[in-house]
């Protein structure tokens, strides 16, 4: 494009037209791009004055019609599109000119601020767009006035940042132009009373973790806008499933910047989108050699980032700088904490914050479940940031105070976790997670053994949520670090560690490391003579016992453990020891006595308002008083699963939610609502993300897992499955998974018949209490109970585990319509079963 005078003397614009010897090497245009142009150049009229661009605008077409509407609403005169550099101002602001061309009846007028540095330059730009001359002795301002008083003009100021003091002459001239609107883009905001803001995020991006097939993919904005980029660089280049990923992953690592992307899309001459993927470490020199037609400091993504830090004051170039120790955003407590040490506090730090806001390198966002907000960089500026940092004398003292923030903000959650915090702390911790693991490495690094402990230990409540096996990862290198740290660890950080390290194996089922660990543990926690930690070490074990089905140790630990308990503050504790050893009971068959226990515990797990407590206390009850035939309790728990379930779906939390899912699928299990139980399980798997890949497993083996991991029993997925049948199982965890949460929640209105019919060999037993009859199976170990066998010897006999043979046992006492094993002797004694 070129510049020519209009009979007026205006700068209009008009297409360049090419040399005879390039037309041929130019493919004629599609007929869905001639119709394009032919739309977009009717749009306008004969005073114009703005450059037409000629490639459709990419991936933004809601912004636009949200723009144009916001423009012509009666009372907005002076629009500022705002954004960081790159993002696409400029070139979306002639969209929103061409679009609405047609309502300005005396034209549309573009005036490009690029060049212009100084104030007292404005004036005589716009007027020289006008086709005004300026002359000595002539009132500038009243000459513009002048002309625009009586016209209906969009006056469009481009690249207004670093001339953002000229706002005030912006006022005046809306305040004696009454038909006049302007519209303005700037990397920050003017700060006048009349002002919108409208502020232009980067390209939509693609879904990393679901990519959509190529076809889909290729209509994500940023992968659009990479693509066809792409196709100038290299004109045979196109999206196939070989290279997606890396394209996708190119789109999410340039923040869906248009700039970042066009200036890589160029570098696909040199490198395969992997090639180029593999080489974004270094992306400020990486990217480079922008078109020749864009603006200096838009020629590389250094000098675009460059451009805003220089328009900042020393004072926020300083907190800029202190800002890239963050990794994926933080709060406003967290910017606080590290700029005590440079000095700043009170309004001079909330005054630069929200100049760093209104400049467009900051940007802001909600964090769930609470009502502050959450300020983020984009990672091409934070890149820049980083870089002024590791020029600077800050870096050191900066990492040091960041990194004693987080190891406070770990120890703290992690009480507050077992003393009933809202479950926001799982999000907390998924937003801080990159957070938490800079300040780690900063202990590593720096062979702070103790704090280094210390930070891996405290965070074990999100180990077991979201990562076992990187939680040991922390955890070995913590205590890696203890061979090589000068300054002696304490006994008590050590232990603790140990402990957390006990607790990750055993829920891997990595029994002899997780003894092994828990012993060491034990060894110090005794010479400190401290009897809480001795305390969660004996839960620890009591666990494996009884997820090794080795229900008299577990027993006999769990007891010890309630003995030690009282002399600690935390009851959260003595609701797991009861929950162990509730479930040790029952499984060694006494039924009435885990009952009791289970009650117990649940009223202590509600009391300490922890939410995964509460959710095994629910199911541990429910599955008592289901084999005692009390199904007011079962319903009674259903009814607290339900109540909490539709609280956390308040909140809007997803993991936590999946979990309630999970336990409220178990209990409907036990009221024979077997479809219900697996859609509600299906649902469970497709909400609960975890960083560790659990969630890739297939549905029957993830469910095993988690349910061992949250409710310490996974039976109730043999019984569903086998009540179901392979198909339906699958056809319900299918539906669950794409069933809206409201539509789940409504309770079938019968329970369901079982899938699979009964055996021919089936022995019929007249008529049972509960109107079924026995098994084979069922009827040996009913044989082998009434002559006294305890269940590992009947297990030993049949050749079949303990676990299976509690719970033939269960399944003969509810068909038999009794609760112990006594009483199962003298029925089958009195109807001649046996």
């Amino acid at each position: 494009m070129k510049g020519k005078q209009s009979k007026n003397g205006h700068q209009a614009f008009e297409e360049e037209t090419p040399p005879n010897d390039l037309k041929s090497e130019k493919k004629a245009p599609s007929t869905e791009q001639r119709n394009s142009l032919i739309t977009r150049v009717s749009r306008l009229h004969a005073q114009q004055y703005f450059p037409v661009p000629l490639l459709p605008l990419i991936g933004r077409r809601q912004e636009v019609e949200s723009i144009c509407a916001l423009l012509l609403q009666q009372g907005v005169r002076l629009l500022t599109l705002t954004g960081p550099g790159g993002v696409g101002k400029t070139r979306l602001a002639l969209e929103i000119a061409l679009e609405t061309s047609t309502f300005f009846a005396d034209g549309v007028y573009f005036v490009s601020l690029a060049p212009v540095h100084s104030v007292e330059r404005v004036l005589p730009t716009i007027a020289q767009t006008l086709g005004l001359t300026e002359t000595q002795g002539n009132d500038l301002f009243a000459q513009v006035q002048s002309v625009m008083r009586e016209k209906h003009v969009l006056l469009l100021l481009d690249n207004f940042e670093q001339v953002a003091t000229a706002a005030p002459e912006l006022k005046k001239l809306l305040a004696l132009c009454p038909h006049l609107t302007i519209l303005v883009t700037s990397r920050t905001v003017l700060g006048l009373l009349e002002e919108r803001e409208f502020r232009v995020a980067p390209l939509g991006l693609p879904n990393l973790t679901h990519l959509p097939r190529c076809e889909d993919l290729s209509q994500v904005p940023a992968v659009a806008l990479f693509l066809q980029r792409a196709g100038v660089a290299r004109p045979d280049f196109a999206l196939t499933i070989s290279n997606a990923q890396a394209i996708a992953q190119i789109c999410v690592r340039l923040d869906g910047l248009p700039l970042a992307l066009e200036l890589a899309a160029a570098r696909l001459k040199l490198f395969s989108p992997q090639g180029l993927l593999a080489r974004l470490n270094d992306r400020l020199a990486l990217l480079t050699s922008g078109t020749r037609d864009a603006p200096e400091r838009q020629q590389t993504l250094r000098k675009t980032v460059e451009w805003s830090y220089y328009l900042l004051t020393p004072q926020e170039q300083r907190l800029f700088r202190h800002l890239s120790v963050f990794v994926g955003g933080c709060s406003l407590q967290a910017i606080e904490a590290i700029s005590d040490i440079a000095g700043m506090q009170g309004e001079s730090l909330l005054d630069a914050v929200t100049s760093l806001l209104n400049q467009s390198l900051l940007q802001r966002e909600p964090q769930v479940g609470t009502d502050e907000q959450r300020f983020t960089m984009l990672e091409t500026i934070r890149d820049y940031a980083l870089e002024c940092l590791q020029n600077s004398d800050e870096e050191e003292i900066i990492r040091e105070v960041h990194a004693e923030y987080y190891l406070e903000q770990a120890q703290s959650l992690e009480l507050r976790v077992i003393e009933g915090e809202p479950p926001y702390w799982v999000e907390w911790f998924e937003s801080e997670f990159e957070n938490l693991r800079a300040a780690f490495d900063w202990f590593l690094t720096s062979r702070d053994a103790e704090r280094a402990l210390s930070m891996s230990g405290s965070l074990w409540t999100f180990w077991l949520q979201s990562s076992i096996a990187e939680g040991q990862q922390w955890v070995r290198q913590a205590l890696d670090c203890c061979q090589q740290n000068v300054v002696q660890v304490k006994d008590e950080t050590k232990a603790r560690t140990l402990h957390v390290a006990a607790m990750l194996a055993c829920y891997k089922g990595m029994w002899e490391e997780s003894d092994a660990f828990a012993q060491e543990a034990f060894q110090l926690f005794q010479a400190t003579n401290n009897t809480h930690g001795i305390a969660r070490v004996h839960i620890t074990q009591a666990i494996g016992s009884l997820l090794r089905e080795d229900y008299a140790t577990t027993a006999t630990i769990a007891e010890e453990v309630l003995r030690l308990l009282p002399e600690t503050p935390h009851i959260w504790f003595s609701a797991e020891a009861l929950l162990v050893l509730s479930y040790s009971k029952y499984s060694q068959g006494d039924y009435t006595k885990a009952y009791e226990l289970g009650r117990q515990g649940f009223t202590l797990s509600r009391q300490t308002g922890e939410l995964y407590s509460i959710i095994r206390a629910i199911y541990a009850l429910a599955l008592f008083a289901h084999t005692l035939g009390h199904q007011d309790v079962v319903q009674e728990m259903y009814e607290e699963e339900m109540s909490i379930t539709r609280m956390m779906i308040e909140v809007g939390i997803r993991s936590p939610l999946a979990v309630c899912l999970i336990g409220m699928g178990a209990v409907v299990a036990l009221q024979k609502q077997y479809m219900w139980a697996a859609s509600l399980w299906g649902k469970a798997k497709v909400l609960y993300k975890r960083r560790d890949g659990l969630s890739e497993l297939e549905p029957y083996k993830w469910l095993t897992t988690i349910l061992k991991t949250h409710l310490l029993y996974a039976q109730v997925v043999e019984e569903v499955h086998t009540h179901l049948g392979e198909e339906r199982f699958a056809r319900a965890w299918d539906e669950g998974q794409h069933q809206p949460l409201e539509h789940l929640l409504t309770r079938p209105e019968s329970s369901e018949p079982s899938a699979n019919p009964l055996p021919s060999d089936t022995i019929l037993v007249g008529m049972l209490p509960s109107g079924e009859s026995l098994t084979p199976r069922e009827r040996e170990v009913l044989q082998l109970l009434t002559q006294g066998l305890s269940s590992q010897r009947i297990a030993d006999s049949l050749v079949i585990s303990q676990a299976t043979v509690n719970s033939h046992v269960r399944t003969i006492y509810s068909k038999l319509g009794v609760s112990s094993r006594s009483a199962a002797t003298r029925y089958a004694l009195e109807h001649h079963l046996v």
